[in-house]
């Protein structure tokens, strides 16, 4: 599937399903009695071939069909959006472990494909700092139809800029935190403008797995 997001491959699948469908359909009409709109066209001092002009009609329909699945294919349920730059390894691997578990609370409630990033890097020291670890996050949250926030504390992080653009894209999103005020001062009563955002302040972060499996699905708008 990955090719069909390629821009070039994409438009080159679609050409070729439309050319056969429009070939296809030709053919079937030309078996069939036209209607009486069009034997009128034929007859007018304009003359036009029917059956291209059906052609180009289906052409232009099935484009915007195929179009519009191209586009709205989805490839992941829910896409974890949560910091993973920490003062110390012993501190991101205990929260790396909170949100592998968070993930497994999402699967067990049918969530199937649940993106983390931080799944592939057991330690700090595995973190791949370069552009390709941007292009390849980026990619799989607009590929995800749904967004979940974990946030222990006040930091600077990239995910933040991930829930920036869940909001923009007016993704489902669920923001889990211990502390309101922690949140940048725009984000802190988002559920009272937005009707894609759920926020929950939570006691300790630690219970956000227990949350998940009792609600599931609810969690999400």
């Amino acid at each position: 599937m990955k090719i069909l997001h390629n821009p070039f491959w994409g438009n080159i699948f679609a050409g070729i399903i439309l050319l056969i469908l429009s070939s296809a359909l030709s053919a079937a009409f030309h078996y069939i009695k036209a209607p009486e709109l069009l034997k009128d066209w034929q007859n007018s001092t304009i003359e036009i071939n029917s059956i291209a002009l059906l052609s180009f009609l289906l052409f232009g329909v099935m484009l915007a069909l195929v179009s519009f699945w191209i586009h709205s294919y989805k490839k992941y349920d829910v896409f974890i959006s949560a910091p993973m730059s920490f003062d110390t390894d012993e501190e991101y691997q205990t929260f790396r472990k909170l949100c592998l578990e968070v993930k497994e609370s999402l699967e067990s409630c049918g969530f199937n494909h649940v993106y983390y990033a931080g799944e592939h890097y057991e330690s700090m020291q595995d973190f791949d700092f370069n552009q390709q670890a941007a292009i390849d996050d980026l990619k799989a949250l607009k590929l995800s139809k749904k967004l979940l926030f974990i946030y222990p504390q006040k930091m600077v992080s990239s995910s933040i800029f991930e829930v920036g653009y869940a909001y923009r894209k007016k993704l489902p999103s669920v923001y889990f935190y211990q502390n309101t005020a922690d949140l940048p001062f725009l984000m802190q009563h988002l559920d009272g403008t937005s009707k894609s955002v759920s926020q929950y302040e939570c006691e300790t972060i630690q219970n956000i797995p227990k949350y998940i499996r009792k609600d599931g699905c609810k969690l999400f708008i």
